[in-house]
């Protein structure tokens, strides 16, 4: 009996899982899930490689222990079926505990300051908050949440019996009463503001939350009074709701948004020069734009470091660096320089946001590859598992890719019917052929000697074209007989 294939390598980062990229507190090791498996890889050697495999099903949320010796995951299933939980012990890599108890999806999870508790939010099908004992795998007490949708649930950071949940109108301060074994809950006090939640962080010393809306601003929320104390942005609110947040070393809050933009927020508040008993709206100290909506925030505390502060005060004088996670499969490492009051960023790894159509290597090559999917042919180096080449043409879905086995063209087929040969280091456009099939061109393949190309389009119909190098812009296409 063949033994089985073990997995080595994988390319991919599953981006549109909210919170889904986090950072062990050693500094080397970043996890984050892809489909139905958790990737744990180091954040410099993208070969460097560990995998869990457990669930069933696409992985929808993560949360790390205060140490990082315990991870917790959740999945989705299909309606009216239990979601499994998984506890991991990261120190062995073996799953601790499968837990089974809501419906359909786990939402969010977040794991109490001492890692006694793990808290578990069910999707819009059940929408329960439930404790679970992390020693012993069972469930110790749980409660319905918010009769409309919650997305979001955070502990505190210095107190082990309380929590914060954020969803569509809704803003709950839960509390777990142990001598009564009940979680009792509290509604923050916003006054006339109405707004669907879809980011939370809790600062280091419990003193506010802030909690980011579908509009585009922050709420700052006083945790001991349970009452809305500020807002901001102060100028304009960012672009399609505030995706994701996380404190910084510096005590700002970085606050991503649906439009790919990441901004530092001020927390401090000035009395207003128009009425001094009303406080001015937090200020966006500086912001840099990325490829895609942002997902994840997490900071890395290894890169904390105090600079001079020259001219500009404004940033504390604390550098660091953050990695970001965006809807279109992106992490980037994120830097603030706090003499210049900037952030930079910096690409480390991408993927493929769509699904992928089809994979080619070249004739006798092992070292590169290229995969197709929507808008876009990409290159790879399969050795370092990084993107060489990417050819956009946005709008369009890329069905099919091959190399010709002379190595100088890239033939790729797309939904619009039509055939383009690409260079394989430039990228560049060598030739197309128009009208190849009336439907999509959906198989592909070329002849030895590089001449000829045989393609299968979405209507069912074989063509046979003779690529003349000498003419690009004019093709003969000729009908295979049936």
């Amino acid at each position: 009996m063949a033994s089985p294939l073990n997995l080595q390598s994988c390319i991919g980062f599953q981006g549109q899982t909210e919170n889904g990229l986090i950072l062990h507190p050693d500094g080397r090791t970043m996890i984050y899930p892809l489909g139905s498996t958790i990737v744990l890889r180091d954040k410099k050697d993208a070969k460097a490689q560990e995998f869990l495999q457990g669930h069933t099903d696409r992985v929808s949320c993560l949360a790390l222990s205060p140490t990082g010796r315990y991870l917790a995951s959740g999945q989705i299933t299909y309606m009216g079926f239990t979601a499994d939980i998984i506890i991991w012990d990261l120190e062995t890599r073996y799953l601790v505990y499968r837990l089974q108890l809501q419906k359909v999806k786990i939402q969010a999870l977040a794991f109490s300051p001492d890692e006694s508790m793990l808290a578990s939010l069910g999707g819009q099908d059940d929408n329960s908050l439930v404790l679970w004992d992390v020693a012993t795998g069972e469930a110790i007490c749980g409660s319905p949440t918010h009769s409309d949708f919650v997305l979001c649930c955070r502990f505190f950071n210095t107190q082990v019996d309380k929590l914060v949940t954020a969803g569509n109108y809704n803003l709950q301060i839960w509390t777990y009463d142990r001598a009564n074994n009940k979680l009792r809950t509290e509604d923050v006090k916003l006054g006339n503001l109405q707004r669907q939640f879809r980011s939370l962080v809790i600062d280091s010393q419990d003193q506010f939350a802030y909690v980011g809306s579908t509009s585009g601003d922050v709420m700052q929320v006083s945790l001991d009074h349970a009452i809305l104390r500020n807002t901001g942005p102060e100028k304009r609110p960012l672009q399609l709701s505030v995706t994701a947040a996380a404190e910084t070393p510096a005590g700002t809050i970085l606050l991503g948004s649906g439009d790919g933009t990441v901004a530092v927020l001020s927390p401090e508040s000035e009395p207003s020069p128009v009425n001094p008993k009303q406080l001015k709206k937090l200020a966006i100290l500086t912001t840099v734009r990325l490829e895609g909506g942002i997902t994840s925030i997490v900071v890395d505390q290894e890169s904390t470091k105090a600079v001079p502060l020259g001219r500009n005060p404004t940033g504390g004088g604390i550098a660091y660096t953050a990695y970001v996670g965006t809807n279109k499969c992106n992490i980037y490492k994120v830097a603030y320089d706090p003499i210049n009051n900037k952030l930079t960023e910096d690409v480390i790894q991408t993927a493929h946001s769509d699904k992928i159509n089809a994979l080619a290597f070249p004739a006798q090559y092992g070292e590169v590859f290229a995969t197709c999917s929507a808008g876009s042919i990409r290159v790879w180096h399969l050795a370092g598992c990084r993107e060489l080449l990417r050819i956009n043409l946005p709008n369009l879905e890329c069905k099919c890719v091959t190399f010709a086995p002379d190595g100088k063209t890239i033939i790729s087929g797309w939904s619009d019917g039509k055939i383009r040969g690409f260079g394989p280091q430039s990228g560049k456009l060598l030739y197309t052929i128009n009208d190849a099939h009336h439907k999509a061109v959906t198989a592909i393949a070329c002849t030895s000697d590089s001449s000829r190309i045989v393609s299968g389009g979405e209507e069912g119909m074989e063509q046979l074209c003779l690529v003349s190098l000498s003419v690009t812009d004019v093709c003969h296409l000729e009908e295979l007989p049936q």
